[in-house]
């Protein structure tokens, strides 16, 4: 039984992260006009959040973490493959879904990326609401 709500519970965080992943890049993505006004200027921000995002994304998914003295979890915030140290020689522990798991990393990756553009988009709209604000007095 304890098997089976650890399960769901990963379910859960793993849908809730790249459901707030796809509103982040979705977001961003729709509100980089506001910030960039030139089409060519704006079609190269896009590309340029891609790139960078999936470079960040890349290098989560090669970031390790040793958990104990023989074991390292590569991949983060989605662990891919674990490593074991046993009988002098490291063992890899990769399964069908490491793959997938790979792909959620570069994704989340990309949503830290335009995270910044969802962060920057909402303190225009705050400063432009106390400069209106201000006017109207």
């Amino acid at each position: 039984m304890m098997e089976v709500v650890i399960f769901l519970a990963g379910l859960v965080i793993l849908i809730g992260t790249l459901y707030g992943s796809y509103k982040s890049i979705s977001y961003a993505q729709r509100n980089l006009s506001s910030l960039v006004h030139p089409r060519i200027a704006l079609l190269a921000a896009r590309l340029l959040l891609l790139i960078v995002g999936g470079l960040l994304g890349f290098l989560l998914t090669t970031l390790s973490l040793r958990v104990s003295e023989s074991h390292v979890i590569v991949g983060l915030p989605f662990p891919w493959a674990v490593w074991e140290y046993s009988n002098g020689q490291w063992l890899d522990f990769v399964g069908p879904l490491s793959i997938v798991l790979w792909g959620f990393d570069v994704v989340v990756g990309i949503a830290l990326l335009h995270t910044l553009i969802v962060v920057a988009n909402e303190l225009r709209k705050r400063r432009l609401g106390r400069v209106n604000s201000s006017r109207a007095i």
